[in-house]
């Protein structure tokens, strides 16, 4: 699912958590006191999005013009509805007639639009909008003493800010003030304009993925000096095995040592051979072998080759905790997705299959429910998820679904990490952790 982070004060996102189950895609409320703060914002979390959302246009200018960004950003305007609601929200709030009104931050087609739409009380009604340098140190100030002097001078009756900080210090005055805030409709289409955009963002670029692999030899040091000449012969048909899988993708084959082996690769082809990293049965390694143990793979993706190689050494050591062989992966966002098969060998199938049927065993869930979990999982590239979310993904009731989740929760395969809010008659739904690992 699309990730989108979300920057605004805590009142706006406040009110974006409440409707977060319509959307289809998922949010990251990133909350700021002062729009200042969005730079610290982007550098900490940018690389975790998919796309970024500014719930006002000021956070985003000053963003824009200090950082470029590495992934989609778009951000929610002023308009003409949420500008007039909240003009009713400030006459039903102050009870008197409003005829005077001091704003800040608009664009002239939004002043023009109201202006249009207030004829025939255009004598008796006046607009003051003021658009300051953002970048400016005393910007804050500025426009405070801005609004401050026009409802002083009795110019305005109210005044009209979409800056929680500048809301907040026109209140502490005494000056009738209203905030405007994110428009539910808008908001949709930003949403579904950034997936769109995602979509054909992921279409067009091909980030470098890397394939770390590593055959794990018996130890046994009597087994070694016996078959020697096998062991000679097994790394050669190992070596062959990656030669033939790089050449599938139209990848680079390197070594660090005798034994350790990288394929250099694009992720578009990556995921095509892979059926979307659901199994790797191009690498066809002689597993029914007495001098293997196993292997051990990871797959790794980056925006450079480095950060590829990188995130597949770590997903490799997590694929070495395993007792089987079996691969498992580490996206750009540094997110982990696995295990995944090495082979359509029955053998080998039945030896990567002994994590899940040990786990079937203990919770009393059938090997096919926990299958369907762990491919939805590696198919969706994530391991945390809704109730709701995976139910869907396996095609199984919601019903269903919780009375499996309810027994991973009992033996602890799932990790309730958080509460995610919904509508004000909605129950908020439990995000969930599951790695399905098989312990005692």
């Amino acid at each position: 699912m699309m990730i989108i982070g979300v920057i605004g004060p805590e009142t706006s996102l406040k009110i974006l958590r409440k409707k977060s189950a319509q959307f289809s895609v998922q949010l990251m409320p990133l909350a700021y006191r002062d729009f200042h703060e969005t730079i610290k914002l982007i550098e900490e979390n940018e690389r975790k999005c998919d796309a970024l959302l500014f719930t006002g246009q000021t956070p985003y200018l000053y963003a824009t013009s200090l950082l470029q960004p590495a992934v989609p950003w778009d951000f929610m305007p002023r308009n003409m509805l949420s500008t007039m609601c909240a003009l009713v929200k400030a006459g039903l709030k102050y009870k008197n007639r409003i005829q005077n009104v001091s704003m800040d931050g608009f664009g002239d087609e939004i002043i023009e639009e109201i202006r249009e739409e207030l004829k025939g009380t255009e004598e008796s009604v006046r607009l003051y909008n003021t658009r300051f340098d953002i970048m400016a140190e005393d910007y804050f100030q500025r426009v405070v003493q801005y609004h401050a002097e026009n409802y002083r001078t009795g110019r305005a009756d109210l005044c009209v800010t979409g800056l929680e900080k500048i809301y907040e210090k026109l209140r502490a005055m005494g000056i009738p003030s209203i905030k405007t805030g994110p428009n539910f409709s808008l908001l949709q289409q930003k949403l579904q304009f950034l997936l769109l955009r995602h979509q054909i963002t992921a279409a067009e670029r091909n980030l470098p993925a890397v394939v770390a692999i590593r055959p794990e030899f018996q130890l046994s040091r009597e087994m070694h000096m016996h078959n020697e000449l096998q062991t000679l012969r097994l790394q050669a048909q190992i070596g062959e095995s990656v030669y033939y899988f790089a050449q599938h993708l139209g990848g680079a084959v390197f070594q660090t040592d005798a034994t350790d082996y990288y394929v250099a690769c694009d992720l578009r082809t990556l995921m095509a051979e892979t059926g979307d990293f659901t199994g790797l049965s191009l690498l066809r390694m002689p597993f029914r072998n007495p001098c293997l143990d196993k292997i051990s793979a990871g797959i790794g993706i980056g925006y450079t080759a480095r950060e590829a190689r990188y995130a597949a050494d770590k997903a490799q050591q997590r694929s070495r905790k395993t007792p089987a062989s079996c691969c498992y992966g580490l996206d750009e966002r540094g997110h982990f997705f696995g295990p995944i098969s090495l082979s359509d060998d029955p053998d080998a199938k039945g030896l990567f299959n002994e994590n899940l049927r040990q786990i079937s065993v203990q919770t009393g869930i059938g090997i096919r429910s926990l299958s369907k979990i762990e491919q939805a999982l590696l198919q969706y590239r994530t391991d945390t998820v809704t109730s709701s979310e995976l139910a869907r993904y396996c095609s199984l009731s919601l019903r269903s679904m919780n009375r499996l989740l309810q027994k991973l929760e009992e033996f602890r395969y799932l990790v309730v990490l958080g509460k995610e809010p919904q509508d004000a008659a909605g129950r908020p739904r439990r995000l969930l952790r599951i790695d399905l690992r098989y312990h005692d």
